[in-house]
Order: C-alpha cells, then structure tokens, then sequence
C-alpha cells in the first residue's frame, strides 16, 4: 500500500517545543508517581484486613483500607503535572500573541474571568462607557496573559486530577478483587493473600495477574518464564538450572524473583502514567489558553481549529494514525475529534503512553478588529423582569419578532409534537392545559410549566401549561419527558426485582468450580455485592442496569451534587431538611439534567459550587462534584439507553 502523504500541521516535529516541554517534565512526573504507589502497600493495614480475609468477608477487607490517605497519596505528583499544564498554556497564549504581533494588531480581551455573557449586559446597561474599559488593551503592552487562578481554569485541573486519582483507585479495588479470586481458586492462606494485596495494590489487575502467573510458572519450572519482559534477568542461570534438573526451586529464591518482578513493573507502571499524563497535561495546558482568549473576549472560537499532530515514526498506532486524515480541516475548541475508534478530545485519549500532541492555528480574518466584544452582549440575563406567570418581559412587547413571546394552545400542541417525536415519546400523551397551577417549594410560591403523572391511572399522561413562552416551552416539555423515562425505568426494574427473588435459579452442579454452582438455587443468581452472576445478569437487564448505575453507587454521592440549577437544588435541600423524598429530588435533578442538554447540546456543567455560595451554604469539595457528575451522567445514560 502507498504510504499516505499529509500537510506538514499533521506531523509532529522532535523539536517542537510542546514535546520538549512533556519530554522535560516526564522524569520528575515518573519519580513521584514511582513513589506513591511503592507507598501504597503501608496503607493496607495488615491486622485488620488479616482478621476479615480469615472469616472470608471479603467486602471488608476493601473497606478496611485507608482509601481517603491513599488518595492524598496519589496527589502528591500533580504540582508538577499542575505545572506542566501551566507551562502549556504559557505556551499557547505566545503563539496568539506572535499571532497578532506578526499581523501588527493589538490584543483586546475582557480583563477578569467572570462570566462574559453577564458581565458585558451589566457594564452596557450601567454606563456606555464601561464596554471600553471591559475590553481595553492589557495593561502590560498589548499581550494576553494567561491566568492560571481563573476559576474555570482551576476547575478543569483539579477536574483532571481527580479523575485519575478516580481511575487509579478503582484500579486498585479491581487488583484487589482478582488477588482474591486467585487466592480462593489457589487456595492460599488468607496471610498469602493479604500479602499479595500489600504487595501489588499499585499494580492493575492486568499486571497483578501478570505477576500471579509468572510466579506460577516459576513454581512449575515453565520456560515461559525466562520469555518474562520485566523478570530479573540475573536469575536466568539459575531457573534453567532447575529446569534441567528438574528441581524445584527454593521458596527464597522464588519470593526474591517475583519480588523484583513486581517492582519492575512498578517501574514500567509510573514510566507509562508518566508518559500519559504528561502528554494529557502539555495539550490541556494549550487547550486552556485558547480557551481563556475565547472565554475573554480576545478570539471568537471559530477563529481557532485544532490539529492532530503524529509521530513520524512506525511506533504510530492505526487509531491516531486515522485521526488527521477523517479530521483533515481540524476542529474547534471543545469539539472532539473524529477517529477509527470514536471521538477523541485530545491526545492521549486513544491509548496510554500516546505521544500525540495538537497544533492550533489561529484565523486572525476573524477576528473583529475594532468591534469585538459585541457578539457576547445578550439582551435577556437572569435579572430580566418577568410577568406574574414567570415568563420574560420584553420591550418589544411580545410582536412575532420577540424570541421570548408567548406560545399559543395550537404553537404549544406543535412544540409538544416535535419535541416527543425527538425524544422517542409518544406525543398522544401529552396535552396541553389552558389554565395555571402553582404550588410550594421550601416555602416559595412556584408557577407550573408541567406536570408528569408517574403514578396511579394516569401514569405515563404529561400536561403542559399555556404560561409557557418560545424561550422555555421546548424545554420543559423535555423535563417532563424525562420524568416519564425515569418512571419507567424505576418501574420496570421493580418488576425485574420481583422476578428475580421468584426465581428458583439453576440446580445444584456437585462438579461446579465455585461454592455457589454446588449450592445452586439463589446463591447461583446473585453475587454478595448485589450484581446478578452469568446469564442472570442479561435475564433480569434493568435489574442489572439500575444496580451498575445506582444501587452499587453511595448515595451520597448523588445527594452531594445539589442538583444542576437552582430549581433542583432545592429538592436536594428539602431532602436535607427532611421535607422532601430522596426520590423526588432525583427526578427532578434527571429531568432539569435533559432540559439542559436539550436546550445546550451538551451535559450542563455541575452546579454545585455555583449554586451553594449562591445560597450561603458550604460547598462541597471538587472531588465530591467531579464523582457526583460522573455517577449522574452514568445514571442519565442508563436511563436513555434502557427506554430506548
């Protein structure tokens, strides 16, 4: 096959300051993650895990390690990958100002980082000057500078820290999972065992497994082992010896190879963390430079497309090969690319130790030269007066050309058409009701836009409200969709439930590997943690559904979310006040969650710092927002993929 020849931007130059920089960085990065997890194992406390693994509660044996401190361990590595990324939108923000620079244009960006859209509104409604302050030339020369404290900057790094912290912790709660069930099939001592998890809890399961197996060849005298990447090589002389013999080999010998072969891998581990997370770190740092010039008002978004760079090399895999040639005219900022394997954000999205990187090139054509800044006023804000039904006012006075004017019955029964058809609903059960509804939330008198009946005999009915306006009708009619799909879903699982504990299950297999297969009966259908074993799982699908995405799940980490608007966040605070059902808040939480996405295009972020210091209360750490998002967003999908 011809070798394929593409523009120069879709290769990546040895020399290109954004490798060097990732290439710079990397020793240090694979030092302190090398270290952290060497220093897990101190974290498995021996007596206490010793006690459980002897009684066979295996659950506990999880639960009783430190995951809090390990997780403050796994942090110790992320100021310099902080740094790094830093260092990449150092690097952007000079390439936007050579930009301007050779095109002999000043930089004009908003100074601060408060939200564009509600600053610019207030500055020209306060004084017809305050849009020339906003977006005045820096006060350093005409430079944009990068502000690594600007909080939506600041979020997306303790973001991507605490997702890896997520992924390495669950990573570590899989390897133990398999230690055990090696242990069990071995038949090792619950000591051996518990060994074992101090000894690879910073290993995956993948390589954890890779260690069991080659001390198992090592006990069976299998040449397989001298074929071992990362064994001790110093020790080749000596098994072949044995081999030979036929001899085994002695419990020392065997525990000091398996003991190096475990810390090569640690090694091999932090290299390939190191590699991956330093490539993530160096292009998100770009990625956040141009975003703040986006975000400030100093380039509109589709003045910028991104580039996937690839090594030139035979090292390249297929995947990020595929990559520049199915996106060839690159993409925006925040728009995945397109790829053999689905859509990628950015390197090293496609495989761990990817050495991709993004180029982003810069259209100054359009850029406003002296206009800019007008495209971020809006004429409507969250102070804008509404009528006693809740709907905006507007100076037009509601004419056909007011984006934000009442609906008709006849536009609305149109709207509820469109919207079901699009969402997979069936709009027969959707009527619209000319008349108004209120009702009390913690105290607050609230206008009903819709209703959804998820009970009783008009289940699966909706009914929309003629207050309604172009601006939010199609939105709540989503809202209410969801509550239907969320009902639904609740409901076919109960039935799913009953099903399930009315099954006799299999008859007893006296030849069955495992304890519950000569048991048989329910102990053959459902696993202590709740999930259901082997064919189980797809007989009873919503079952299993709805315990993957929340049964397993702490609840807690739904509660903290405090819901994604304003609106839901008051059921989760009615929870805490005891006033409201759990399961109330989280329909509504679902629902404002499809409002959102419907009207966006996307997830809406999560609201929970926004919306508490809103209201005076304590806002919950990052970490607790990044695993609220994640569990929500699980659950959401489940819902959608299951209706479907």
């Amino acid at each position: 096959m011809a070798k394929r020849i593409r523009e120069a931007r879709h290769y990546q130059r040895k020399d290109a300051a954004i490798r060097l920089l990732a290439e710079h960085a990397k020793p240090a990065i694979r030092r302190d993650f090398r270290a952290s997890l060497g220093h897990l194992g101190s974290l498995v406390p021996t007596e206490q895990v010793l006690q459980f693994a002897r009684a066979g509660d295996w659950f506990n044996v999880k639960r009783a390690i430190n995951w809090a401190h390990y997780r403050e361990v796994l942090k110790a590595p992320f100021g310099r990958l902080a740094k790094l990324r830093q260092a990449g939108a150092e690097l952007g923000v000079q390439k936007i100002n050579g930009s301007f620079a050779q095109a002999r244009r000043r930089v004009r960006f908003r100074k601060g980082g408060q939200d564009s859209r509600w600053w610019v509104t207030k500055a020209s409604s306060e004084s017809p000057g305050a849009l020339d302050e906003l977006f005045a030339k820096d006060s350093i020369g005409d430079r944009f500078n990068f502000d690594i404290l600007d909080q939506a900057t600041q979020d997306r790094i303790r973001a991507a820290q605490d997702e890896l912290i997520r992924e390495l912790e669950t990573q570590a709660r899989d390897t133990i999972d398999t230690i055990v069930m090696n242990g069990a099939r071995e038949g090792l001592a619950a000591e051996d065992i518990v060994g074992d998890i101090r000894d690879m809890i910073g290993l995956t399961a993948r390589q954890g497994q890779a260690v069991m197996n080659y001390e198992s060849m090592l006990r069976d005298l299998d040449p397989g082992a001298l074929m071992r990447q990362l064994r001790n090589s110093e020790y080749d002389a000596v098994f072949q010896d044995a081999i030979d013999a036929g001899e085994d080999m002695s419990e020392v010998a065997i525990s000091k190879m398996v003991d190096d072969y475990i810390e090569n891998y640690l090694d091999y581990r932090a290299e390939t963390i190191a590699q991956t997370e330093s490539v993530r770190a160096i292009n998100s740092g770009i990625q956040d430079g141009y975003q703040q010039a986006i975000d400030r008002g100093a380039l509109p978004s589709d003045a910028i497309r991104q580039f996937w760079q690839i090594a030139l090399d035979e090292k390249t895999c297929p995947v990020c090969l595929s990559i520049p040639d199915m996106n060839p005219d690159g993409v925006e900022i925040g728009e995945p690319f397109d790829s053999i394997d689905g859509p990628m954000d950015a390197p090293p999205d496609p495989h761990p130790s990817c050495r991709c990187s993004l180029e982003i090139i810069t259209d100054l054509d359009k850029v406003p030269d002296d206009e800019l800044g007008k495209s971020y006023i809006v004429k409507y804000s969250e102070d804008q007066p509404r009528d006693e039904h809740g709907r905006w006012t507007a100076s037009s006075g509601g004419s056909q050309n007011d984006p934000f004017r009442s609906l008709s019955s006849a536009e609305l029964r149109t709207a509820a058409d469109k919207v079901a058809k699009e969402m997979g609903y069936d709009s027969s059960k959707i009527s619209i009701r000319d008349d108004q509804q209120t009702f009390i939330l913690n105290g607050q008198t609230m206008v009903s836009g819709g209703l959804a009946y998820t009970s009783g005999s008009r289940l699966g009915q909706i009914e929309i409200f003629t207050n309604l306006n172009s601006d939010n009708a199609a939105g709540v009619i989503v809202h209410e969709i969801e509550h239907q799909k969320y009902q639904a879903f609740i409901d076919a699982y109960y039935r799913d439930n009953a099903a399930m504990q009315n099954d006799p299950g299999p008859a007893p297999n006296p030849s069955g590997q495992y304890w519950w297969e000569r048991q048989g009966g329910s102990a053959a259908i459902m696993s202590p943690d709740g999930s259901l074993k082997g064919v189980y799982a797809e007989k009873y699908p919503f079952y299993t559904a709805m315990h993957e995405s929340f049964n397993s799940v702490d609840s807690a980490v739904f509660e903290n979310g405090d819901g994604v608007s304003p609106y839901s966040y008051e059921y989760w605070r009615g929870v805490r006040d005891g006033t409201i059902g759990r399961q109330s808040a989280m329909h509504e939480t679902l629902a404002e969650m499809a409002r959102l996405k419907y009207e966006t295009g996307k997830f809406p972020d999560h609201m929970g710092p926004r919306i508490t210091s809103y209201r005076g209360d304590v806002k919950p750490t990052q970490a607790s927002i990044k695993a609220g998002e994640s569990a929500w967003r699980k659950l959401y999908k489940t819902i959608e993929k299951m209706y479907s």
